[in-house]
């Protein structure tokens, strides 16, 4: 969260943070499966087919 803040405020000036955590948080709600997905391939730990099959995807996303 601080990098997305120091981005925003450094980067993009006009975009308010809020908005952004908002409309983040509202997308992982919508969709939490490819959400967590693409955030463990973003920390260069992706999911492997066998994970995906067992279900920790799933699991996960009901935290």
């Amino acid at each position: 969260m601080v990098s997305l803040w120091y981005f925003t405020r450094k980067m993009l000036p006009e975009i308010q943070f809020l908005d952004i955590s908002e409309a983040t948080c509202e997308e992982l709600v919508h969709d939490p499966i490819n959400n967590v997905k693409k955030l463990a391939q973003f920390v260069g730990e992706p999911f492997s087919l066998d994970e995906e099959v067992a279900g920790v995807v799933m699991d996960i996303a009901r935290l």
